[in-house]
């Protein structure tokens, strides 16, 4: 979904509310923001996408347009409404209005000078994630486009399992309030740090007290991870098999992640529909270990939990 902000006070508004910067978009130095709104305790509530609005739009007094999980858009307006006081900040739902777009591939950066579209701005392995004007989609989905690489993907971002979101889980990227469970997940340990989410020179704003404190005491005991997923030789207690297959009841978003012992180590916060890839909260001490076997609790299926490529090499070695 999409939200406008329009109004004088409204990136001093969204400073003290989200744990990004806004000052850089103040000074023209980001295309594009990603950030996350907490509650007062640092749990991770909602997140968001901030761009200034496409040049071709006509309403000049808008300030910026907010890309955001589209199930939870009327919560996030609430909480918003609820900070603004007298802050001279207007906030609709343009979801009918706008629509958001990703683009995958090798080639699609050369899009980017003349066609509207914007890096996405946490990691360069996401291609490009953009808003456009729902009457002014993208030119490359227009028959037209033919210098569109073939083998790139453009899909518009509604989650289910499409490329975007198997792209997201290689790289163990998690994004809106289901992903990233709202109201209990702390930002750094589902790594917003890393993909350029948090800010640690700005001011206060609502739950940044555990977010600052958490990053400089540097003890983070457990990561969003993505993982490929095995089926287990052993079938299932009360369950006799002589095939191998997934026990599709035990590899579902929410269940526990145990070792060989059942001691509990993670949870699996999302998975693909061949039952294969995931990401999951995991404790990094089991989830690098060579000498650990890690399973789905109900189920027993095999979990193996990988370091991706653009994590920092102090990642993981907080505890050594």
């Amino acid at each position: 979904g999409v939200l406008r902000l329009s109004g004088r006070d409204t990136l001093i508004f969204l400073q003290g509310l989200i744990t990004n910067d806004t000052k850089l978009l103040e000074r023209g130095g980001v295309q594009s923001m990603y950030a996350a709104f907490l509650n007062p305790q640092g749990r991770f509530l909602y997140d968001a996408f901030l761009y200034p609005p496409p040049a071709s739009t006509s309403d000049d007094s808008a300030v910026l347009l907010a890309d955001v999980d589209a199930g939870c858009i009327s919560e996030l307006v609430h909480h918003l409404k609820k900070f603004r006081l007298r802050a001279r900040v207007d906030i609709s739902d343009v979801s009918d209005e706008y629509k958001v777009w990703s683009q995958l591939g090798p080639e699609v950066q050369e899009l980017i000078p003349t066609t509207g579209w914007i890096r996405d701005p946490r990691l360069a392995d996401l291609g490009l994630r953009s808003v456009f004007l729902d009457n002014e989609p993208p030119c490359s989905v227009s028959a037209a486009c033919t210098s569109l690489p073939s083998d790139s993907t453009l899909a518009p971002s509604t989650g289910g399992d499409c490329e975007h979101f198997k792209h997201r889980v290689g790289l163990g990227v998690a994004e809106g309030s289901v992903e990233i469970p709202a109201g209990e997940a702390l930002p750094l340990e589902y790594n917003l740090q890393g993909l350029g989410g948090i800010s640690l020179k700005k001011g206060c704003y609502v739950g940044q007290e555990l977010t600052a404190r958490t990053h400089f005491r540097g003890v983070i005991r457990k990561r969003l991870m993505p993982v490929n997923i095995l089926p287990s030789l052993v079938p299932p207690v009360g369950h006799v098999s002589s095939t191998v297959s997934f026990d599709s009841t035990g590899v579902v978003p929410g269940n526990n992640i145990v070792d060989v012992k059942g001691k509990k180590v993670g949870r699996l916060n999302a998975v693909t529909q061949d039952l294969q890839r995931g990401f999951a909260l995991v404790r990094l001490k089991q989830a690098l270990s060579d000498d650990e076997e890690l399973y789905m609790e109900s189920s027993r299926d095999i979990v193996k939990p990988y370091r991706p490529s653009w994590w920092p090499q102090e990642w993981g070695k907080e505890e050594e």
